[in-house]
């Protein structure tokens, strides 16, 4: 039973998801992603599957024989993960701050990772994401052990994924890498070792703490807060450099 305010009374049928375990779309007619928060959840066909809880990845591999849409996992003490073929997307923060995780496999049907995908995964060492074409913003931040990537040529979006990836010293390929986006300075320097390309260079804050004041001619953009807090008198702003960011010298 579902009680409403009979203000909201009709709000139900314009909901796009459950908030709750359903075993049809009579409550929710337009539902589009139908929430699983358990294993005995009955799966509703032509729709997107989000599983939302899950106490045991391992024992729930061994039982899933259908697609997941999208996943979040809660056993963060897990330290090696295979993500199946079934799954097709994981969530925001999917494994945000899974600390003991050391090896990810991701199925070649994972073409994007998310916001925070892997955030804060400290003893994370290398990773291969060949088939992914887009990260997300924040996706690796303060993976501070992460060492190696392998990363699809072809990759569209980066954001600023590596964030405090302070360990970061080799970004592989099959092919040479072409970004279109603003990659942080310090990222390009790891890049341009293997003659990959990058169109704009941005000099950030973490740029700031291990190149120094002096900002080099390939830079096209100022970071956000970059030189926030400094006590800086004087610099100087190379010819290149089209776009200063928020707060920059606040």
């Amino acid at each position: 039973m579902m009680m409403v305010n009979k203000k909201y009374k009709e709000i139900h049928k314009k909901m796009k998801y459950n908030p709750f375990s359903i075993k049809s779309k009579k409550i929710f007619p337009k539902l589009t992603n139908q929430f699983l928060y358990s294993r005995n959840d009955n799966k509703i066909k032509g729709v997107h599957h989000i599983l939302v809880e899950v106490i045991s990845y391992s024992t729930y591999m061994k039982e899933i024989d259908d697609d997941i849409y999208c996943c979040r996992y809660y056993d963060r003490e897990i330290r090696e993960i295979r993500i199946e073929e079934h799954i097709k997307q994981c969530v925001d923060e999917c494994f945000n701050g899974y600390t003991s995780l050391t090896k990810i496999e991701l199925t070649p049907h994972l073409y994007k990772l998310p916001f925070k995908c892997f955030n804060n995964c400290k003893s994370l060492i290398k990773i291969n994401i060949e088939y992914v074409t887009y990260i997300g913003d924040n996706c690796f931040s303060k993976c501070t052990r992460l060492k190696e990537i392998r990363m699809n040529k072809d990759i569209g979006y980066v954001g600023g994924s590596f964030w405090n990836c302070k360990s970061l010293i080799n970004i592989r390929s099959s092919g040479k890498i072409h970004i279109y986006q603003n990659i942080p300075y310090w990222v390009w320097m790891i890049l341009k070792e293997e003659n990959n390309e990058v169109e704009e260079i941005e000099y950030t804050n973490e740029d700031r703490e291990k190149y120094g004041y002096e900002i080099p001619t390939e830079v096209k953009r100022i970071g956000n807060g970059c030189f926030e807090g400094s006590q800086i008198k004087e610099i100087t702003i190379p010819s290149n450099v089209r776009d200063i960011g928020n707060e920059c010298f606040g």
